[in-house]
């Protein structure tokens, strides 16, 4: 799906929390085990790029990889409503980085958001809200 995008000039941001698209070809990466990402550094490059963005989120300790997603999906949304872009969101992993029980995550940050794509293995898991 992500390589159609590609094919239709669409960027796209890629959450990656397990460094699974390190090598994903014609897409800017940013992030890795030994150097951490935060959610200013992804959105600054996000604005002065118009390449899709794979953000590796490996050198995030697990337990604030939704708290990243929660300062990062707002700041996104600022930058779609101002440029039109990222055109599409995918988190991977959606049931870590939204668990159950974070409902806040969404309701505060990405509740009116649309062109999310959201890759799970255990959909009961997922924060009730991921799916209003």
């Amino acid at each position: 799906m992500l390589e159609r995008l590609l094919q239709k000039n669409f960027q796209f941001v890629l959450v990656d929390p397990e460094g699974d698209y390190e090598n994903f070809e014609d897409a800017s990466g940013i992030g890795s085990s030994q150097h951490p990402i935060t959610a200013d550094g992804a959105v600054q490059h996000l604005k002065t790029s118009e390449k899709c963005l794979v953000v590796n989120l490996l050198g995030t300790a697990l337990a604030e990889r939704p708290e990243f997603l929660g300062t990062f999906l707002p700041r996104v949304k600022s930058l779609r409503d101002g440029l039109g872009r990222p055109h599409c969101i995918a988190i991977d992993e959606a049931h870590h980085m939204l668990p159950r029980g974070e409902e806040h995550i969404l309701q505060v940050s990405a509740y009116d958001m649309t062109g999310m794509i959201l890759i799970i293995v255990h959909p009961d898991e997922l924060s009730t809200r991921a799916f209003v």
